[in-house]
């Protein structure tokens, strides 16, 4: 067998377990001691078949980081850091729902516990932050539940 049909069937081993990301996919097959010239071959073949999409694992990852309560910018971090391109990325983050249910849930459950002191609000704030939702939308979100976020 050629090297390049061993990387082929390296590669479909890969994807029969989960879907990869072509950048992901050629650094497997790099990492696994195939020249970068045989990864790319494999990867835009594989791309031409149809065996390999990054819009739609870029829509996969978005939704399954949206269910794990990330906002949108965490969201298109994590695809960059997967190797999807940047436009597929923010495409995938555009097609997600507004982050308002998630925020409005998260702020209603702070204040129902009584009205959050200044810690309590920016701790809340700050995790949210740190999840990759706009600020914007976490004032909203804390403003509809019945507190004031400052800037």
């Amino acid at each position: 067998m050629t090297s390049d049909g061993e990387a082929k069937l390296y590669a479909a081993k890969l994807l029969s377990a989960r879907p990869y990301s072509a950048a992901m996919l050629a650094a497997k097959l790099t990492a696994r001691g195939f020249d970068g010239q045989t990864a790319e071959a494999v990867v835009k073949s594989f791309t031409e078949q149809g065996y390999l999409d990054d819009a739609a694992y870029a829509q996969t990852v978005a939704r399954h980081y949206t269910a794990k309560g990330y906002g949108r910018r965490r969201v298109e971090s994590e695809l960059y850091r997967r190797g999807v391109d940047r436009e597929i990325s923010r495409e995938a983050v555009d097609n997600l729902p507004e982050p308002d249910g998630t925020l409005d849930a998260l702020a209603e459950k702070l204040f129902a516990q009584g009205g959050p002191g200044e810690k309590e609000l920016r701790r809340f704030t700050d995790r949210m932050r740190r999840k990759g939702f706009d600020w914007q939308d976490i004032r909203d979100a804390v403003s509809r539940a019945g507190g004031t976020a400052g800037e």
